[in-house]
């Protein structure tokens, strides 16, 4: 429908131009990214009075999705996985479930399960006096978790972006009877998820080289 609209010659002038009437005004909600973009200005808090739309994106819940879409292109084919589950609460009372417990990822196979959950946080590796500023909430969640879906024996995963702070897994924490919680960066740039090569969790083997990704 635009082909037969000649390009703009001088970007200024024919904003400037612009009229609120009634033909014009289904296009009002965007004019001031178009003046944003064409004009080339900053998308910052600056001074001036430049009005226009923000977009807000709830990062925890983009990642969270992010990687559970690829883990589910990395379960091999006798697995089943669960983005989030939710079949499991923390208690009954008169008769009723309670406190769902809603793991963001459950992977089975056979009689085995995992759980691995996506926190949006900075993780220091270096700072080892504060726990490498982890949540205890996060660790009793996921305490939680284990006892339900996982019969408080098996391996679980807390997964961050990874960062400068952050290059590689932290050694694992060991709960009472088998259970344990895994600390795994995953490289947004590189789009994998570091450290559960030394587990059972049921992903294919992946080989990075040159920019190329084979899957085993």
């Amino acid at each position: 429908m635009l082909a037969e609209v000649p390009p703009s010659l001088d970007v200024q002038e024919d904003l400037r131009k612009w009229r609120p009437d009634r033909l014009m005004a289904h296009y009002k909600a965007v004019k001031p990214w178009c003046e944003l973009i064409l004009s080339r200005m900053m998308p910052m808090a600056v001074l001036g009075e430049q009005a226009g739309l923000s977009f807000l994106f709830p990062m925890e819940k983009l990642f969270e999705r992010y990687v559970a879409a690829w883990l589910r292109k990395q379960v091999r084919a006798s697995t089943w996985i669960r983005t989030p589950a939710a079949s499991e609460s923390l208690c009954i009372h008169d008769g009723q479930p309670k406190f769902q417990l809603e793991p963001d990822v459950l992977i089975g196979e056979e009689n085995r399960r995992w759980i691995l959950d996506m926190k949006w946080k900075r993780v220091d590796s270096s700072d080892a006096k504060n726990k490498y500023r982890l949540d205890q909430g996060d660790f009793y969640q996921m305490f939680a978790y284990g006892h339900k879906y996982m019969q408080g024996e098996g391996v679980m995963a807390l997964i961050y972006p990874r960062s400068a702070s952050f290059r590689w897994p932290l050694a694992p924490f060991h709960f009472s009877g088998g259970l344990r919680l895994e600390v795994w960066p995953f490289d947004l740039d590189d789009d994998r998820l570091m450290g559960w090569e030394g587990t059972d969790l049921p992903l294919r083997q992946q080989y990075v080289k040159h920019g190329l990704t084979a899957v085993a």
